[in-house]
């Protein structure tokens, strides 16, 4: 049952299921819409104004509110549709501003300080860690110790031999159980071949030739400053080629740097001696760089990935004990880090040093070598 009062003050019963339908007042036979809440509304100003004889603003919009429903329900009615149809466009308003109140609710308790604290009581959450750095202080917790020596294989400790490289990689490599060798060891058939850098070659205990060659139209040659200039020098043979060839190439410990012809082509050849002692493992790197670059441009002719692992305060004081400059420092232990070679020249005294890493340990070593 809907009870609700009419125009002229007199309570109208009706029926729940005509709510939203018009009706006729008993009492002044005058026609009036069935609603519920609208009428409640109403009744509570009608209460308010007989209780303390005025009425405030939200008294007026109440009955403003009535008003307007009447109104638009009797409009409906007249043009034969229901009183109470639906009506998207205020739900999406509802929705609007329940939608803005939630964002000012979470930028306020995420943004606004001691606000979390005045609402709950509690202290703030603690501040996020970066998911960088817990994954560093993870690693710095559990990583194991940094390998020492060379990284990229495994050298058997109880073995020995030879680990031969070059810049670049891929060269042919030769061996000779045997020192002085006068001759071309890329025809000598005692020599072992058909094997190229990097590779670890295990040898017997003793002294040791090792050739390391290179075809001279190689790719990574021909990008080598001033090369193509040499290379035709080479091809024309100059009488003077074998020095233009040592004083292009950076020095690396190579007993001989020269030119030699092998199945009819002609190779770049670095000649090293070594002593294989036992269970300890060499290693020889044959850098077919131009002394011209500067450190900073050697880094841009070396492999990406680092091979070798070292104590990097050792390497330091090893470098400040031989002077070499603080911004230099940086490019040499890159250097290291990749090849595990790397040859500096004093610029004082035009003397070559070259500093190694040992492939077992990680120990920095250096020695002098002939300009």
């Amino acid at each position: 049952m809907i009870e609700f009062k009419g125009e002229c003050g007199h309570t109208i019963r009706a029926r729940d299921e005509d709510s939203g339908k018009i009706v006729r007042c008993s009492y002044c036979g005058k026609e009036a819409l069935v609603t519920r809440q609208a009428q409640d509304d109403l009744d509570l100003l009608f209460d308010q104004v007989e209780q303390t004889g005025s009425y405030d603003a939200q008294a007026t919009k109440v009955g403003q509110k009535y008003h307007k429903t009447k109104a638009r329900q009797e409009k409906r009615l007249a043009a034969g549709k229901p009183a109470n149809a639906f009506d998207p466009f205020d739900i999406a308003m509802k929705m609007t501003y329940v939608a803005v109140i939630v964002i000012l609710i979470v930028v306020g308790y995420k943004y606004v300080p001691g606000l979390y604290k005045s609402l709950t009581g509690e202290s703030s959450p603690p501040p996020k860690v970066a998911k960088e750095d817990r994954q560093q202080e993870s690693n710095n917790r559990s990583a194991p110790r940094k390998r020492m020596g060379l990284m990229s294989e495994s050298l058997n400790s109880q073995q020995e031999g030879v680990y031969v490289s070059s810049v670049p990689s891929g060269a042919g490599i030769y061996h000779l159980a045997k020192t002085s060798v006068t001759g071309s060891i890329l025809d000598d058939p005692m020599a072992n071949k058909n094997v190229r850098t990097n590779r670890a070659l295990r040898l017997k205990p003793g002294r040791h030739t090792i050739a390391v060659a290179i075809r001279i139209n190689e790719a990574e040659l021909m990008d080598l400053p001033e090369y193509k200039k040499l290379r035709r020098d080479i091809e024309r043979n100059d009488a003077d080629i074998d020095k233009k060839i040592r004083d292009y190439f950076v020095p690396d410990g190579s007993v001989a740097t020269r030119v030699e012809k092998l199945r009819g082509a002609l190779h770049l050849v670095r000649v090293f001696e070594c002593e294989v002692d036992s269970q300890t493992w060499e290693t020889t790197t044959a850098m077919f760089l131009p002394r011209k670059l500067t450190p900073k441009d050697t880094i841009e002719h070396l492999p990406r990935n680092s091979s070798y692992g070292f104590e990097l305060l050792q390497a330091q004081r090893e470098l400040d004990f031989y002077q070499v400059p603080s911004d230099v420092q940086t490019y040499v232990e890159d250097a290291l880090e990749r090849v595990g070679v790397c040859s500096y020249e004093n610029k004082e005294d035009g003397s070559y040093r070259l500093f190694k890493i040992d492939p077992v340990n990680g120990a920095v070593i250096s020695r002098r070598v002939n300009p």
